[in-house]
């Protein structure tokens, strides 16, 4: 039976999440997602109005679809024009500020979710962006221009990772107007990460010499640099294709519970099954998805006894960081897959913030 062919198309993505999340989810967590539900409702509304289709979601980050250029700009400019008033106007507790980046290229559709290097370079441009801020790539620039009354900014070629890419800032506000060096030289920027490297240290010694605190540290660690991870669809191993439900139903839920954590990046499940479906290799996930650490699990059932064992893989260093073997009753199944999440978690040495 011939495979099916890869369904692939050109779509223009909007990429968005919240600047720091977790920093706000540690002072007062139940308002901050209240608050992240209010604005929310205001981008669903938005995608709506200019003809959006949000495909992906999890935590704070939210990526939609958009045929034109010129509606996903327009819709950027709004809700960030949007969130500055709501902010300004104090109707929620916590006020929180998001960046947005948007490319248009080439991506797979696969099971109602989109993927490839088009929706790679949204997320970095998203991750470039200034808080209350819009980056776009100069795809989107070339579509867009002389249809809209929007500023650009050019930043040049930027590098966030693997990804490459000329990229330019929207000007909501004179404040925004930043210029930031293109790529240069691996020996120039030795020198330029070392000078800045002084410059942090003497500028921490300052402060805490001092007793002053510094408010905006956490903004010297690129948010960019969030792991991402794979969670491979569990395998069945009793040999009962009526325990299938058992092992597709941990995957979802180990996924839903990774994804909720905001400094995770994590493929959803559709991409897991599809890479699993190809049989890709290690390497391969690692340069075509980005990924860092790979989940993966099976079960065994024995009348009521189930086990299921684990391994986590970073794929980077090549090496297995974590296994382990957990036996229950399926009785116990959710304390089980809240547990095999909290120890994931605990190997990527990601502070959990419940």
């Amino acid at each position: 039976m011939p495979t099916k062919e890869i369904d692939r198309k050109i779509a223009v993505i909007f990429a968005t999440d919240v600047v720091n999340y977790s920093k706000h989810m540690e002072i007062d967590e139940s308002e901050t997602v209240k608050s992240l539900r209010f604005y929310e409702k205001i981008l669903k509304g938005l995608f709506k109005k200019y003809n959006g289709n949000l495909f992906n979601s999890g935590g704070d980050s939210f990526m939609a679809e958009f045929v034109s250029a010129v509606d996903a700009v327009e819709c950027a400019v709004e809700f960030q024009k949007k969130i500055k008033t709501s902010n300004a106007s104090s109707s929620t507790k916590v006020t929180l500020e998001f960046r947005i980046g948007i490319n248009t290229g080439d991506v797979i559709k696969e099971k109602g979710n989109l993927l490839g290097e088009g929706v790679n370079i949204a997320a970095r441009l998203e991750a470039l962006a200034l808080a209350g801020g819009i980056s776009v790539s100069k795809s989107v620039f070339d579509y867009v221009k002389g249809k809209t009354k929007h500023q650009f900014n050019d930043l040049g070629i930027q590098k966030v990772k693997q990804n490459e890419f000329h990229a330019f800032d929207i000007v909501l506000d004179p404040s925004q107007k930043r210029s930031l060096k293109p790529k240069q030289s691996k020996s120039l920027i030795t020198i330029l990460a070392v000078g800045i490297l002084v410059l942090v240290i003497g500028v921490f010694s300052f402060y805490l010499n001092n007793g002053t605190e510094i408010k905006n540290a956490e903004q010297i660690i690129a948010e960019s640099d969030r792991p991402m991870v794979l969670v491979m669809p569990f395998e069945n191993r009793s040999g009962n294709k009526s325990d299938d439900q058992l092992s597709s139903g941990m995957t979802d839920i180990i996924i839903s519970s990774l994804a909720s954590h905001p400094r995770l990046l994590v493929q959803s499940s559709s991409t897991s099954n599809f890479i699993k479906k190809k049989g890709m290799s290690d390497q391969e996930i690692k340069n075509e998805y980005y990924v860092n650490y790979i989940l993966r699990g099976y079960n065994q059932v024995s009348g009521e006894k189930i086990r299921t064992t684990v391994e986590l893989s970073d794929v980077v260093k090549n090496k297995i960081v974590w296994t382990d073997k957990f036996d229950f009753k399926l009785n116990d199944i959710f304390e089980i897959q809240d547990t095999i999440s909290e120890k994931a978690l605990e190997k990527l040495q990601i502070k959990l913030t419940s």
